[in-house]
């Protein structure tokens, strides 16, 4: 948007004095003016760019280190349940219940159960 604004300015500019001699001398001054703010434009552009794009980016980490931390929590629970389910079949069976019983209580497959 900048440099449409910079372009069409110039070009107006040009067209305003393009015929008129005795602007020769502030002719080249604008056009070092347009040039100069022109650069400036596309600096704080490209600054801005790059800010978006930082702040893109902390917020993609933020979200992934969410994410693997929600995982992490989820994963561990799983595997303390499962450790508490190994542990409650190992004391079932030690008192001789049945497997399938094991099985419904426990959450654990019968061939899970046999293996203890």
């Amino acid at each position: 948007d900048g440099r449409a604004v910079l372009e069409y300015t110039e070009r107006l500019y040009r067209e305003l004095y393009m015929g008129y001699t005795e602007f020769k001398e502030s002719d080249m001054i604008v056009k070092g003016m347009l040039l100069t703010y022109s650069e400036e434009v596309a600096l704080k552009t490209r600054r801005e760019t790059r800010r978006e794009d930082a702040k893109r980016y902390k917020e993609r980490e933020k979200k992934v280190i969410e994410e693997t931390r929600l995982e992490t929590e989820r994963e561990t629970e799983r595997k303390t349940e499962q450790k508490a389910a190994l542990k409650t079949a190992m004391k079932m069976k030690e008192l001789k219940i049945p497997v399938g019983q094991i099985a419904i209580v426990s959450g654990l497959s019968p061939g899970e159960i046999a293996k203890l």
